[in-house]
């Protein structure tokens, strides 16, 4: 409802209303409890898409970029013209020294192939499963670019599971700035936000980017707990609705 403006206050004081009288709610993101400013009900709980808990012993090796060869990456259901593929575009278009993989699978996959096709160094990977192939996928990236388009609401106040992901396999995320997965990114210095439907943005961004400030944004990821991305409680959900 979020993207109808004559309805929005409406139907969120509705929402508010229905979590208020709940017994339980769910959410996937604080930025849900920021947007309904319903940060102090005691009946709500969080559960972040983090990553799966058969992850937590998995090993990861720390990689290091060459700031003159850097792999940016896209990993999921193929989507946002304005802000992915842009960065694509880019950098097929100027930057020949780097590349852009793609992976996933949507009814974008032609416009992937199309720029895989046309660029030599932007490559569509194909499909993937999620978690069997992530240590594989990201073992061959530098940097996950999650910059989701903003005029969505959704894409503003949520918390992707790319956020626990890059985390987990060292991998600094690159977001849109303005959402509340920048507030989360800048909390434990992961990536970078920039304005992804910008091309002038992102240009200037991967002029600026170096060796030292990418191996900064490892060193962070690094200090962070599994218990910050890992999934460890899948239960919990299933614990509140036996207390309840």
């Amino acid at each position: 409802y979020s993207n109808f403006s004559n309805f929005k206050l409406l139907f969120r004081v509705i929402d508010r209303y229905v979590i208020l009288k709940s017994r339980l709610t769910v959410l996937t993101s604080k930025g849900f409890q920021d947007y309904l400013k319903i940060n102090k009900l005691k009946n709500i709980l969080v559960q972040p898409n983090r990553v799966d808990s058969r992850l937590k012993t998995q090993n990861v090796e720390i990689k290091i970029p060459d700031q003159n060869e850097i792999i940016f990456s896209f990993v999921g259901a193929l989507r946002y013209k304005d802000t992915i593929f842009r960065f694509a575009k880019i950098i097929g278009e100027k930057f020949h020294n780097h590349k852009f993989y793609f992976w996933g699978d949507s009814s974008m996959v032609a416009l992937a192939k199309q720029y895989s096709e046309k660029y030599t160094n932007v490559k569509y990977m194909g499909p993937f499963k999620s978690p069997e192939d992530l240590k594989t996928i990201y073992h061959q990236i530098d940097l996950i670019v999650a910059c989701y388009d903003t005029r969505l609401m959704n894409t503003r106040i949520a918390e992707p599971n790319k956020f626990y992901e890059s985390i987990k396999y060292k991998t600094p995320i690159i977001v849109s700035k303005n959402t509340y997965l920048e507030s989360r990114v800048e909390e434990f210095g992961t990536g970078f936000s920039i304005d992804c439907s910008n091309d002038s943005e992102i240009i200037n961004f991967i002029n600026c980017l170096n060796e030292e400030v990418i191996k900064n944004k490892i060193h962070n990821i690094c200090e962070i707990k599994p218990e910050e991305y890992v999934d460890d409680d899948s239960d919990k959900i299933f614990k509140k609705l036996v207390n309840v």
